[in-house]
C-alpha cells in the first residue's frame, strides 16, 4: 500500500526507458538539507490530541487528511489538508493518516505518512504523481516526527494495523477525506456499514465541537488572516475606477495576489459582484463588470500559511460615494451589524444576536413603507 488513494501513474503513451538511463537516474543524488525546527504550535497540537483522547477512551480513532485530485491529466488541484487532521497534527502534505491507538491511560498518537521517494527504484522520477523530482522533496517520517512532535511511521504499515481492529465496535473513522480508507483499503477493511455510521458520525461531530474553542496560537493565526484580508480589500479599493468600467475578474485577481503573497491563497471562492449581481449571495463567476454609480459586493478571505481563513464581506460604492437609496440601505445594515456586535458576550446564545440585528432591519423596512 505505497499510495493510498493514488491514481494510476503510467499509461499506453509511456515509452520504454533504456536501462542505461535507469541506472544513471538511480545514483548520484545529492541529499538536500531541511529545517527540522519544531513547528511553533507543537505543544498545542499535543494538547488537542489529548482532548480528543479524553472524549473517546478505549476507541481506536482514524483521522485522514485526504488525497490529491486531478483537474486534468497531469494537472492536480492544489492540495489542502483536512481541517480536523491539520488541527491535530500540523501536517500539510497529502495522504497522511493519524491513528489514535488506545492504551490503559489514554492513546498513543501515530502519524502514518508517505516515505521519501526511493531513488534507487526509480520512483523519484518515474512516478509523476508522487515522485520528488516532479513535486519536490518531502519530509521523511523521522523528520516529521521531529518537526511535529509525534510518532511517525510509513503509510505502508497502515492496512496491517487497521486490519487488526477493523471488526471492533471500538473503531471510529473520519469519513469523506481519503478514497483508500473510505473504499476499504487494499485488504478490504474499514468498509462503511450500518453499525459504524453512528460511531463515525460522532467522531466528526466531536472534532467540530473541539475546534470551536481556539487556543492563543489559533487566535493569533486568525488575526494574521484577518490583517492580510484587510490589506487585500485596501488593494481593491485603490484600484477601482470611479469614472470607468472595472472588470470583476480584475478585482478578483487583485485580491488573489494579496492572498497568495501573504498566505496559501484565498480561503474560498471570492465573491466579486457588481450592480445587480450584488444581490446574488454566492456569485463567484466574477465575469461581469463594475460601473460608476453601482455598488460592489465583496466577500473574500485570505487563508494564511497555517490554514486559518478570514471571512469578510463589505459593500463599496464604485464612484466613491453612495446614492441616497444606497446609503439608506447601507446605514440600516451597518446599524444592525453594530447593534448585534454590541450584545455579543461569552455564553450568549446566537439567537440573541440575530434578534437584535433583525430588529433593526424590520424597523428600517417599516420606515421605507415595506
Amino acid at each position: 500500500m505505497a499510495n493510498i488513494g493514488r491514481e494510476e501513474v503510467s499509461g499506453a503513451h509511456d515509452s520504454e526507458i533504456p536501462a542505461q538511463f535507469v541506472d544513471f537516474m538511480a545514483t548520484g543524488w545529492r541529499e538536500e538539507e531541511v529545517d527540522l525546527t519544531p513547528v511553533a504550535q507543537v505543544k498545542h497540537l499535543a494538547r488537542r490530541r489529548e482532548l480528543l483522547s479524553q472524549a473517546f477512551p478505549g476507541d481506536t480513532l482514524v483521522i485522514p487528511t485526504g488525497n490529491i485530485h486531478s483537474r486534468t491529466f497531469g494537472a492536480p488541484y492544489d492540495f489542502r489538508a483536512g481541517s480536523d487532521f491539520l488541527w491535530l497534527t500540523g501536517d500539510q502534505e497529502p495522504d497522511s493518516v493519524l491513528v489514535m491507538h488506545p492504551t490503559a491511560t489514554g492513546h498513543d498518537a501515530v502519524l502514518y505518512v508517505q516515505p521519501r521517494s526511493d531513488a534507487t527504484s526509480g520512483a523519484q522520477y518515474l512516478d509523476r504523481m508522487d515522485g520528488e523530482i516532479w513535486h519536490g522533496r518531502r519530509f521523511s517520517p523521522g523528520e516529521k516526527a521531529v518537526r511535529l512532535g509525534i510518532e511517525t511511521r510509513v503509510l505502508g504499515e497502515l492496512p496491517g494495523v487497521l486490519g487488526r481492529v477493523a471488526s471492533s465496535d471500538r473503531l471510529r473513522v473520519l469519513r469523506g477525506y481519503d478514497r483508500g480508507i473510505d473504499g476499504g483499503l487494499e485488504r478490504g477493511v474499514l468498509p462503511v456499514t450500518a453499525g459504524n455510521v453512528a460511531r463515525d458520525g460522532l467522531l466528526a461531530s466531536v472534532l467540530s465541537e473541539l475546534r470551536l474553542v481556539k487556543d492563543e496560537w489559533e487566535i493569533a493565526q486568525l488575526q494574521d488572516a484577518v490583517d492580510a484580508t484587510v490589506r487585500g480589500f485596501e488593494d481593491v479599493a485603490r484600484r477601482l475606477r470611479p469614472d470607468g468600467v472595472t472588470a470583476e475578474r480584475f478585482v478578483d485577481g487583485v485580491f488573489a495576489w494579496r492572498a497568495r503573497v501573504e498566505g496559501n491563497g484565498v480561503g474560498y471562492s471570492s465573491v466579486v459582484a457588481g450592480g445587480g449581481r450584488s444581490t446574488i449571495l454566492h456569485w463567484s463567476r466574477n465575469d461581469g463588470v463594475v460601473e460608476p454609480g453601482q455598488v460592489l459586493l465583496l466577500d473574500m478571505g485570505v487563508e494564511n500559511v497555517n490554514g486559518y481563513t478570514a471571512d469578510v464581506t463589505r459593500v463599496l460604492p464604485v464612484s466613491g460615494s453612495f446614492s441616497v437609496a444606497q446609503r439608506d440601505v447601507y446605514d440600516i445594515v451597518y446599524a444592525a451589524r453594530t447593534a448585534g456586535l454590541g450584545v455579543l458576550a461569552p455564553g450568549l446564545r446566537l439567537l440573541r444576536f440575530r434578534r437584535c440585528a433583525t430588529g433593526f432591519w424590520r424597523r428600517g423596512c417599516v420606515g421605507w413603507g415595506c
